[in-house]
């Protein structure tokens, strides 16, 4: 009665498909046979047992190299998922430096230009007021000449004395048209 359980068992396995269950029913049957003296039949469970158990443990250690390798993919695509993401980080930061450094530059730019436009109009400025001081400096408010220096009226302190200063600066005006 044992012996039919233990075939059923292994006929059960092999029809679910378990492996692991089917080899050690294997092993059950080997020793079961080998309890009951039947040293014919027991070697012959054992030799499947161990191929068995031997495809097991290969089938495993195949599994557990892929699970190494799968985990190794991961924390390798972890790493250079790390180190696109840096380089981002790090082209980003240098972009946002650029664009600093451009606004920085136009800024300056810009600063530079006014000061200059600000400059040429203060020149501008400057030299008219000396152009100005220039031609009041050498020319007579009173008859339009050159500076009264260039041209001396004998006595005509005279005529401002006698005449008023009124007649005296017709006079200069007079003169300074018959000179020009």
């Amino acid at each position: 009665m044992i012996l039919s359980d233990l075939e059923r068992v292994f006929a059960f396995f092999e029809v679910v498909g378990s492996r692991s269950w089917k080899v050690l029913s294997l092993k059950t049957l080997a020793e079961y046979y080998e309890s009951q003296g039947d040293l014919d039949t027991a070697p012959k469970y054992y030799k499947q047992y161990y191929h068995g158990n031997k495809a097991l443990l290969f089938d495993k250690r195949q599994s557990d190299i892929f699970l190494l390798e799968q985990d190794y993919a991961t924390a390798t695509l972890a790493k250079e998922n790390e180190l696109l993401n840096t380089e981002k980080d790090l082209n980003e930061l240098l972009l946002q430096k650029e664009q600093l450094r451009n606004r920085i530059v136009i800024a300056l730019i810009i600063m530079v230009s006014i000061s200059a436009i600000l400059l040429a109009i203060r020149l501008r400025s400057i030299l008219s007021k000396n152009k100005a001081l220039i031609t009041q400096s050498t020319t007579c408010e009173l008859m339009g000449l050159y500076n009264r220096r260039y041209l001396d009226l004998d006595h005509f302190k005279r005529v401002n004395d006698t005449f008023g200063h009124d007649v005296g600066d017709e006079v200069l005006v007079e003169v300074a048209r018959s000179v020009k």
